[in-house]
């Protein structure tokens, strides 16, 4: 199962187990949680190092507010639709998520699977290179806080790899943009992901 997609993209855990570096996929678990372009709320406690020596605690990544913008984070049992990625840059700024829709294909489960809320501030070092901080919160959990790396590869393609609270090895990505919006494509396994986001602050 897809976990922890969105911010996003940042995507560091799947079902239990981390993301092999630009696999971006395993095997299907079971139900699908959040996480998008997940956003990242972080790896599951089976994935989780040692307690560092000194009992520091977890470092805090970004203030960035989750948001209380619910969305429903829909299953829909068919194969992805086709996908026009761009060469437009995503524009800085603070956006928040729109949608997020998991693809289990024809035979998966479908329906919602619970709501999220997630804010994702871009910024922008130059024309290829992004830094993504993600707050992000699901149902009634605590909200959850990363930052993430983006380098585009290609057209409409990136690797992003999560730099806190752990790193995380690049997974890649595909995305389209607009001067307000864009969607990350992320593929793992048998379900695809598409997490759209708006901007709405400097």
């Amino acid at each position: 199962m897809l976990r922890h997609f969105v911010v996003f993209l940042f995507v560091a855990a799947c079902g239990g187990k981390t993301l092999e570096p630009l696999d971006d996929g395993g095997s299907d678990d079971s139900g699908v949680k959040k996480d998008g372009i997940a956003f990242d709320v972080g790896p599951p406690t089976d994935a989780l190092p040692p307690p560092p020596g000194d009992g520091a605690p977890p470092p805090m990544c970004n203030n960035v507010d989750p948001g209380t913008k619910t969305v429903p984070e829909m299953q829909v049992a068919q194969d992805p639709p086709p996908f026009s990625g761009t060469s437009a840059s995503i524009q800085p700024g603070l956006y928040e998520l729109s949608s997020i829709t998991i693809y289990t294909g024809p035979n998966g489960a479908s329906g919602s699977t619970g709501t999220i809320a997630g804010e994702i501030r871009v910024n922008v070092a130059n024309s290829a290179d992004y830094k993504f901080q993600i707050g992000t919160v699901q149902d009634n959990q605590a909200p959850t806080r990363s930052n993430s790396d983006g380098n585009v590869v290609g057209p409409g393609t990136m690797t992003i790899a999560q730099t806190c609270p752990q790193a995380q090895p690049p997974v890649k990505v595909v995305y389209s943009a607009t001067s307000s919006s864009f969607v990350i494509r992320v593929d793992a396994g048998s379900e695809t992901a598409d997490e759209a986001f708006e901007y709405f602050s400097p």
